[in-house]
């Protein structure tokens, strides 16, 4: 078996989650830590046996300013797996150049269309990858693999629409991929008797004060607004419902981990997510259009989603009384084609 590698966030937050597991079940064999300046880095999350710890590495570009620690990285490993980004596409092109094969796992609306070095193989998470990969002239290079997603010990299928969430994440309140504004003007039209939790990493590019300067919390009582990441896995706990009024996205990691605990999921009925989330009620978008985000490489489809038509289905699955528990003990089944068990050979031949 080929020594795989790969470059990794050691945070709370999904690309971080993402690396770990991936690690955990044996798939990574070394990593280079690219430590966070702005979360906390665990970084015992990568603790070898002996008690010692990866390299850790630090400022954009890295391999600029750690050229001896990437290149002893790349004799260890013989392949170098990226997650979404390259952080670095001089380090890319030294691993082409090291003759290590390399595999990037695609996220489609951050991926350049002529990009600087062009990887080996493109491993393609969502429909909405493969598309992009086929379209973009990478046929004979990509793969559609799903991420495996384990039913956790948090699994338990919900039973009443009660308790709603809202998690916004980092680049998703940035750029807004996940409707983070749309959901706060959603919430005049909401039933007040209705619980939600308003979950944020950061805010920047909006604000949770209104016009006089007053927090939003003084204004929506029902509704409590959280900034800050909590552990990751323990975010889905105590919620019933996740709002999620998505723009775009091809893998959407907070969809699949909500699923795979139980929860009712509510999103835009949009391709490639229509494909797997299969619950009765959804938001259908009131428009699309083109356009990149924070700036990125390539235009992309982008869907718009009405408040009104948020806080309406928030309303009518909080009064429909009647349980929803069939309903979510349907991603029993869909999780078993998500399993670790069921897909980690198929991510072995591909880095082999």
């Amino acid at each position: 078996m080929k020594r795989v590698g790969s470059v990794v966030y050691s945070t709370e937050q999904g690309l971080g989650h993402l690396a770990k597991d991936f690690y955990k079940e044996g798939v990574i064999n070394d990593v280079l830590i690219f430590q966070h300046t702005s979360r906390t880095n665990n970084y015992h999350w990568y603790e070898r046996p002996d008690g010692s710890l990866p390299h850790i590495i630090t400022n954009r570009p890295f391999f600029r300013h750690h050229k001896n620690v990437c290149q002893q990285f790349l004799d260890k490993v013989d392949v170098v797996l990226f997650f979404e980004t390259p952080f670095d596409w001089d380090f890319m092109k030294q691993c082409r150049l090291a003759k290590k094969k390399v595999v990037l796992m695609m996220m489609y609306e951050w991926f350049p269309l002529n990009p600087p070095v062009l990887p080996d193989l493109i491993l393609c998470p969502s429909k909405l990858d493969a598309d992009y990969a086929k379209q973009s002239g990478f046929e004979h290079k990509y793969i559609p693999v799903p991420v495996p997603r384990e039913v956790s010990s948090l699994y338990r299928p919900r039973e009443r629409a009660n308790r709603f969430l809202y998690s916004g994440g980092n680049m998703g309140c940035r750029h807004d991929s996940r409707g983070a504004k749309t959901v706060l003007e959603s919430l005049d039209f909401i039933d007040p008797e209705i619980q939600i939790t308003y979950r944020v990493q950061d805010s920047k590019g909006f604000s949770l004060l209104d016009i006089n300067g007053v927090h939003l919390s003084k204004k929506y009582p029902n509704v409590n607004f959280e900034i800050g990441g909590v552990p990751y896995l323990e975010q889905w706990e105590d919620h019933d419902v996740l709002i999620a009024p998505e723009k775009y996205n091809g893998l959407s990691l907070p969809l699949q981990e909500a699923k795979a605990v139980g929860m009712y999921v509510i999103t835009t009925n949009r391709y490639p997510t229509n494909t797997w989330i299969d619950f009765p009620l959804g938001f259908n978008p009131v428009g699309i259009s083109r356009g990149n985000v924070g700036g990125a490489y390539n235009e992309i489809d982008i869907c718009e989603v009405s408040p009104l038509e948020v806080a309406y289905t928030v309303n009518e699955l909080y009064k429909n009384h009647n349980s929803i528990e069939e309903d979510t003990r349907r991603s029993a089944s869909w999780l078993d084609s998500m399993s670790w068990d069921y897909l980690k050979p198929e991510y072995l031949k591909a880095l082999n």
